[in-house]
C-alpha cells in the first residue's frame, strides 16, 4: 500500500524486502526500545531433537547478540 502511495507504514525492520538502491521508497528508523520476543514450549511434553536444537540455537544468539 505504501509503493502505491496509499499513506506510510510501521513495520519490523525484518518484514523489510527492500533493494539498497530502492528509488520509490524510503524508510527510517523509528527510535524504540528494544522489545522482549519469548520462546514457548509445553511444559510437560519431552521437546524433539530439532526442537531442543532450534531453542539451543536461539537462546546462545541472543545471549550474543545482548549479553545482558
Amino acid at each position: 500500500m505504501v509503493r502505491a502511495g496509499l499513506g506510510i507504514a510501521v513495520m519490523p525492520q525484518l518484514s523489510l524486502d527492500l533493494a539498497a538502491d530502492d528509488p520509490d521508497l524510503t524508510t527510517h528508523p523509528v527510535p524504540l526500545s528494544p522489545r522482549e520476543i519469548w520462546l514457548a514450549w509445553p511444559a510437560h511434553q519431552t521437546l524433539s531433537p530439532l526442537a531442543q536444537l532450534f531453542r539451543t540455537l536461539t537462546t546462545t544468539l541472543a545471549a550474543e547478540l545482548d549479553p545482558s
